[in-house]
């Protein structure tokens, strides 16, 4: 929480409102914020303020870049299931 009060003035974003936060020690990412699966990822070995870095990173762009690429699979998943006359679900097709 000190944390918090020390550094809130830095984040770019009022609210983090629709990101999962996710603790995972792959090292491959280029950046913290995955804008197609809406995904905040943490490393778990970091320091705080590593982690504080990752969050100070999400911008309104990035979240709207988020929200723009969700809409769009939205509506690809739909036209294909449309199309093919299947269910696509998620995590299973």
């Amino acid at each position: 929480i000190r944390l918090h009060e020390e550094h809130h003035s830095r984040f770019r974003v009022q609210s983090f409102y629709p990101l999962r936060l996710v603790f995972s020690s792959d090292e491959f990412r280029v950046q913290s914020l995955d804008t197609y699966g809406g995904n905040l990822y943490l490393h778990p070995a970091s320091t705080h303020l590593q982690w504080l870095e990752s969050l100070q990173e999400v911008t309104d762009d990035l979240l709207e870049e988020f929200s723009s690429n969700r809409r769009v699979m939205k509506e690809r998943a739909s036209h294909l299931q449309e199309k093919l006359g299947i269910k696509l679900q998620k995590g299973l097709s």
